[in-house]
């Protein structure tokens, strides 16, 4: 809530499906901002040449194929908020036009010959660790110490057990409103494999499971899913922050106090018989 009150630039960071996105719509939509543009860029999705023409547009004729002038997203977010997804995938030749952007609040687009002021809020969003690329040489130390003004990082799900529950039942209610369902309440032992689980893929993965469960109304999809699915290797295992998922497996099977991960999808399959 605090971060809603002033305008400073934050810098996201977490690894894929933390909801990063979602953590800058928040804070935009509690803003001063929330009934101007909230413009999203993927840095990683285009190439150098198209991304400055994008972030900053072109006068008509700057380029071949040019034919008309185009506005950039900077100035589209204009008295809004600009999230730049992947940040760490700007090239570095283009880092030193965005930097000059942050601090001057002014731009050029590409082929004009005058600067237009702009009042954007920026949000940098990067699953990478931009310290790590900044030692390496390939980002900027300047543009990073002025993207990180303030940073939030969002641990990843194996790390936030405890909020499973509350995210699961919000889910399913989002998801059962959606479709025109209703809203379904899950058995306990699928709840235990919800916990057992490491979830790679985070929040967004959770969120497709839930998906699937209020569409074909069947646990046993992810029952199935957590007995076929076969560890990762260490490279996939990897995440931005040098770190591998829990013991470098899906689940946690030999923890104290636990049963195992056959154990439990033989559980899961009784209690569903006998229910």
């Amino acid at each position: 809530l605090r971060l809603s009150k002033s305008d400073v630039t934050i810098l996201i960071t977490g690894e894929s499906g933390t909801g990063k996105e979602l953590v800058a719509r928040a804070i935009h939509l509690l803003s001063s901002r929330a009934n101007n543009p909230f413009i999203k860029v993927n840095s990683a999705a285009l190439p150098t040449n198209l991304l400055e023409s994008e972030l900053f547009g072109f006068e008509k004729g700057a380029f071949t194929g040019a034919w008309q002038q185009k506005p950039g997203k900077f100035k589209l977010a204009h008295q809004g908020s600009l999230l730049l997804d992947e940040i760490g995938e700007v090239p570095l030749p283009l880092q030193a036009k965005l930097l000059q952007v942050l601090e001057d609040n002014e731009l050029s687009a590409l082929g004009s010959t005058t600067t237009t002021k702009i009042d954007v809020r920026v949000f940098a969003v990067t699953n990478a660790s931009l310290t790590r690329m900044v030692s390496e040489g390939s980002f900027r130390s300047d543009l990073y110490y002025r993207l990180n003004v303030v940073r939030v990082h969002l641990p990843p799900m194996r790390e936030r057990k405890e909020d499973i529950r509350a995210l699961t039942d919000h889910l399913l209610e989002k998801y059962a409103t959606r479709y025109g369902r209703e809203k379904a309440t899950l058995k306990e032992t699928t709840l235990e494999l919800f916990h057992q689980y490491s979830w790679p893929g985070n929040i967004r993965e959770l969120e497709n499971i839930i998906q699937s469960i209020v569409v074909l109304r069947n646990e046993e999809t992810f029952w199935e899913k957590l007995k076929n699915q076969s560890p990762p290797t260490a490279e996939q295992g990897r995440v931005g922050y040098g770190r591998t998922a829990s013991s470098s497996t899906a689940f946690t099977s030999s923890s104290p106090g636990r049963c195992s991960l056959k154990e439990l999808c033989k559980e899961a399959a009784r209690k569903a018989e006998t229910s």
